[in-house]
């Protein structure tokens, strides 16, 4: 019996050690994505993310934001998997560049009177299927999933009242708990924003 035991724990083990194991941003099929002009596609690094049409970005140590991009009164976050708990911001290196962007947001400034009801009949055209309805402390939000893509449509601000922005992100090769965080708070897929 041991004959037999020693080489299945073994396999076992050997099996987990060589398993790779996925990273935010991963994911093994090409998604492309269109929505009002911008085009990009799945899997992109920050390099393809910087070269989007736009005025200027700002930059945190896990996201980038650009300013009007495409010539268009939208905004967009590119957040991107940082490798530890440091809070700066990495120099824009070659290094910097390679990092996998796992999700984009763009802010819809023009569209703050739309409701989010409004803005996912838009998005159902281009992306047909169901928009799975889900509020967490009285914030709306609606998720689409299929394949390796998921997008959320949701108020970028709920809090305070006025800033009522819609919000729709794009997001690329995350699992069931990071599309619960990412849900809750944008861009964010471990920790809590800071």
């Amino acid at each position: 019996m041991n004959k037999f035991l020693y080489p299945v724990a073994f396999g076992i083990l050997a099996l987990i050690l060589v398993t790779p194991w996925d990273t935010e941003g991963t994911c093994y099929q090409l998604e492309k994505v269109s929505f009002r002009g911008i085009h990009f596609q799945f899997p992109i690094k920050v390099r393809g993310a910087l070269r989007a049409p736009m005025g200027d970005f700002s930059r945190h140590y896990t996201w980038l934001q650009t300013d009007s991009i495409g010539g268009k009164n939208i905004s967009g976050k590119w957040f991107f998997e940082w490798d530890s708990q440091w809070s700066k911001q990495d120099p824009i290196t070659e290094t910097f560049k390679e990092k996998l962007v796992y999700g984009v947001a763009f802010e819809l400034h023009d569209d703050s009177c739309k409701t989010s009801q409004e803005i996912v009949e838009e998005i159902q055209k281009l992306y047909p299927g169901n928009y799975r309805y889900v509020e967490e402390y009285g914030n709306p939000c609606f998720i689409w999933e299929r394949d390796c893509m998921t997008i959320f449509v949701k108020r970028a601000y709920a809090y305070p009242k006025g800033y009522s922005v819609p919000e729709v992100s794009f997001c690329y090769g995350l699992n069931s708990l990071q599309v619960d965080k990412y849900g809750k708070y944008t861009g964010y897929v471990k920790g809590l924003p800071d």
